[in-house]
């Protein structure tokens, strides 16, 4: 048991089912709780209003302020963790951080330089599993390699949790260590969190530390067009509503963007304002209770796509190196189109095909975009203009609200046929045929493209329309069709050669 402890948010914002937050509470006598805005990561962001920087920013003064009502309070820092952390552990006097793990290789490296620094002084680190419920070493073949192709992936991954499921989906019981009657709080009181303060803030040899009361301090300002409310509550009501209204209906219709029908949890979920066993155990029970088939159906298959989620957060653990290059070594050297102005046509949504327009629109506008839009839109970067997947994977990084390395990747690595489980090079979304099938009354098209509010849908699926303020396509699906299937076959053609 320790005196004293740090507890360190970062992708977990929410004060329950929180599994590093729940281990600091039963191995201290007493914690302080600290979110540091990293100084690498916000330097690097190109908009001073993004969404995402908001969307944090209220989801910890939500827990800011719960803290307060159980009279502690929850330090906020601007700059760099790996000099904050070891500073304000020694400043408490703790002698442990705990922290949910991170798997991505710039918060791994960042981790080890934290856990160094620790050492040093003699504070130890703890860290634990809290964004996901297995890790990559924890469903593995039987040879104990990764998979790479989701449904074996998906079997054993069910097979694991039927054996141990208690273990991995059971929530952590934080209340209790938070404020019981009779029973000092674990917290340390808000007194001696100011007091802290106080210490941290004034010149000395040392840089004093910036601490973060509004976002001007760090030189953002609040994104006024937020559409996905901010912290666990509101997390918590949309879990709610999904379950209500759309689970039972969600394979019929989640493909459909006007409709809205998928959960709208990406957000929670990548930021933690969410419990992801919170999800799996809500879906179980909910599959488990179902008598109809087709009911049962729809809500099998919201849980595959949370273990999607699972297994793009496997490949990378397992496969890292498809941060930066195509999982599939054959297809890493594509000679990819090079022409900014066809890419910036795709990113401002002036291409001319109406259902990738208004999915690029939408992104802009709204830092969402519909999953099934994101296939098409996707696709038609990397196959219809031939431009590299990495650069589209990078825009998307840019606007969307729920940007999450490992989904982004796989994603843009599926739909490119370069990654893990890919849709096969010759499979390629025809834009017209997918507006037609997916949108057929052209609502979420219009939404989005209003140039188009009074031409007929079927004119809008087939392109046979000419408006003034509206683009001819950029390019011919058919000629473009030819191009990338003679440039994977070539690129086929050289790997069979050289072995």
């Amino acid at each position: 048991m320790f005196a004293k402890g740090l507890f360190w948010f970062r992708r977990d914002l929410r004060l329950y089912d929180n599994a590093a937050l729940h281990n600091a509470l039963t191995h201290c006598s007493q914690i302080a709780c600290v979110f540091v805005f990293d100084e690498n990561i916000l330097g690097k962001l190109a908009d001073k209003d993004d969404r995402r920087i908001t969307f944090i920013w209220k989801s910890i003064l939500e827990i800011q302020e719960k803290l307060q009502k159980l009279g502690s309070d929850l330090f906020i820092f601007y700059g760099d963790p790996i000099d904050l952390i070891p500073k304000l552990s020694s400043s408490i006097s703790a002698e442990a951080v705990f922290t949910n793990r991170d798997y991505e290789t710039q918060a791994l490296t960042r981790d080890e330089m934290v856990q160094a620094k620790l050492n040093e002084k003699k504070i130890q680190f703890f860290t634990s599993k809290d964004q996901i419920i297995f890790e990559a070493s924890e469903v593995t073949k039987p040879d104990g390699k990764p998979y790479t192709v989701f449904t074996p992936f998906k079997k054993t991954w069910y097979k694991t949790l039927d054996n141990h499921e208690y273990d991995f989906l059971a929530s952590y019981p934080i209340e209790r260590h938070l404020k019981s009657t009779g029973v000092a709080s674990r917290l340390i009181q808000k007194e001696e969190i100011e007091s802290i303060r106080l210490k941290l803030s004034k010149p000395g040899r040392n840089e004093p530390v910036l601490q973060v009361r509004s976002l001007s301090d760090m030189g953002f300002v609040e994104a006024k067009d937020l559409i996905v409310g901010a912290g666990s509550a509101a997390a918590d009501e949309q879990l709610d509503s999904f379950i209500k209204t759309h689970l039972l209906s969600y394979k019929d219709q989640r493909d459909f963007p006007d409709l809205r029908a998928t959960s709208n949890l990406s957000t929670h979920l990548r930021f933690g304002t969410l419990s992801i066993r919170k999800c799996f155990r809500a879906a179980l029970n909910i599959v488990r209770a179902q008598t109809e088939p087709k009911a049962k159906e729809n809500a099998e298959t919201w849980l595959s796509e949370l273990i999607w989620r699972e297994f793009y957060s496997m490949i990378l653990q397992a496969y890292p190196h498809v941060q930066e290059k195509a999982f599939k070594p054959e297809y890493q050297n594509l000679m990819w189109r090079v022409d900014e102005k066809l890419f910036q046509a795709w990113a401002d949504g002036m291409t001319g095909y109406p259902i990738v327009d208004a999915g690029m629109r939408q992104l802009k506008q709204t830092g969402l975009m519909h999953n099934r839009v994101r296939m098409i839109t996707a696709s038609f970067l990397t196959k219809d203009l031939l431009i590299d997947w990495r650069k589209g994977e990078a825009h998307f990084a840019r606007y969307l609200l729920d940007f999450d390395l490992a989904s982004n990747n796989g994603g843009w690595q599926w739909a490119s046929s370069t990654g893990t489980d890919a849709v096969p090079y010759f499979r390629i979304f025809n834009p017209s045929l997918q507006s037609g099938k997916f949108d057929p009354e052209a609502k979420y098209i219009k939404e989005f493209v209003p140039e188009l509010k009074n031409i007929e849908p079927a004119k809008i699926h087939k392109l046979e329309f000419s408006v003034a303020n509206y683009p001819k396509p950029i390019i011919r699906h058919d000629e473009a069709k030819n191009a990338v299937m003679s440039l994977f076959k070539r690129t086929t053609a050289m790997k069979d050669k050289e072995s």
